[in-house]
């Protein structure tokens, strides 16, 4: 029986170790950090939560805006949750390519014919063929989880005082098929072709259609998700029908494509035969070789990045490929909590490039700053000789010069 009691003891032991390193490794415990390259950095106020950018134009650059922690973080019971939460919004970024980052503009677009009965809080976005803006919209109990889609095009009566950009709202897709599978937590969205996307979903439990993301037994199963590196999110590969007479609220027929621990941003090559996907968790950049036939993925390479992945942006004219950087896992969820309990703090972030040669991917790092300037990076896009950087829930965008 003596013997059991130590074998019963030093398995405890040997578990317990195990978790230890697991939590320390995922979590990024004592990790040093080097803040480089940030010192000419401006910071533009008025965008609450930047977390997606895409670039429109040399001169103009579109993010989506939502107060998520007010969405997310902040239980009901302190007047948090979607119900609580005010509306999201889409903004046009102006900085014409010569001039200081103190002249940048910033325009609300409103969303000319949206549903009013409907909330808009984007996640994810993406401009296809610079003429269709699709939305991750967390609409929760005011439309569920759903894709809007906008068509984009110049405003006639653009100038200093009015924005460059009409949105104007056309279709919604998936809204019963994504309430069901991903409720509050669909991601981001590549569209590869007219008809035909791929959606992440980066939380392996869909959110409380009652409680959203409050209770413990939530958060106990988001918390064992991570610490067993589960391969429980996923890239869905989806169609729908482009017809006009399909109407404003189409359905899709997706697949699952992809499996990680934590599937976030997701952007492609400029030949659209590779796919790129953040895993954060574990700090990987999935590739996947795309057959432009049927649109299956197969895994080419989990590339290791100095800091984790949020959102992955392509410029379209030189075919970089810019990561945003969360400085520390742990500082990350610090600060989270702090900023929840109503106190201000920081969390380091930046900019990072995947670089690609062949058949070899290397990431490489622009860009870090200790988060007095900006917190909480989710999105770096490369905008001319400049790198713009948005914060997932903090004010503002941050223009710096890309250094080569």
């Amino acid at each position: 029986m003596r013997v059991n009691k130590l074998w019963a003891f030093a398995l405890v032991v040997v578990l317990l170790g195990l978790l230890s390193y697991r939590v320390i490794e995922i979590f990024e415990f004592g990790k040093e950090l080097n803040y480089h390259d940030f010192e000419e950095c401006v910071l533009v106020p008025g965008i609450t939560g930047a977390e997606d950018i895409t670039r429109y134009s040399d001169s103009i650059i579109l993010t989506s805006s939502d107060d998520r922690l007010t969405l997310w973080d902040i239980p009901t019971t302190r007047n948090g949750g979607p119900s609580n939460t005010e509306q999201g919004a889409i903004y046009a970024v102006v900085l014409p390519p010569n001039e200081s980052p103190q002249n940048t503009q910033i325009f609300k677009l409103a969303l000319e014919g949206f549903p009013q009965s409907v909330a808009f809080h984007p996640h994810g976005i993406y401009l296809f063929n610079q003429s269709l803006l699709f939305v991750i919209n967390h609409a929760y109990a005011q439309g569920g989880e759903r894709v809007d889609v906008f068509s984009v095009t110049p405003s006639k009566t653009a100038d200093e005082l009015n924005p460059p950009l009409k949105l104007v709202y056309e279709y919604t897709l998936g809204e019963k098929f994504l309430t069901e599978v991903s409720y509050g937590c669909a991601n981001d969205i590549l569209v590869v072709a007219p008809g035909k996307f791929y959606i992440t979903q980066y939380q392996p439990f869909p959110d409380s259609k009652e409680s959203g993301r409050d209770g413990f037994m939530y958060k106990l199963k988001g918390m064992f998700a991570v610490l067993s590196k589960s391969d429980w999110t996923y890239v869905r590969y989806c169609e729908y029908s482009t017809d006009a007479s399909a109407g404003t609220n189409r359905e899709i027929t997706c697949q699952i494509s992809g499996k990680g621990v934590s599937l976030n941003g997701i952007n492609k090559n400029q030949k659209g035969d590779l796919i790129f996907v953040a895993d954060p968790i574990v700090r990987q950049l999935k590739v996947f070789k795309r057959d432009r036939n049927d649109n299956t993925l197969s895994v080419l390479s989990s590339v290791p990045t100095p800091y984790a992945v949020d959102n992955i942006e392509l410029d379209g004219e030189s075919g970089r490929i810019m990561l945003s950087a969360i400085g520390s896992v742990s500082r990350h969820f610090k600060h989270v909590s702090t900023r929840v309990s109503g106190k201000e703090s920081s969390n380091p972030g930046g900019a990072q490039e995947l670089l690609v040669h062949g058949t070899t991917f290397k990431v490489q790092d622009l860009l870090l700053q200790d988060g007095d300037l900006l917190s909480s990076i989710s999105a770096a896009c490369k905008f001319g000789s400049r790198l713009v950087l948005g914060s997932w829930e903090d004010n503002g965008v941050l223009i710096c010069p890309l250094v080569e």
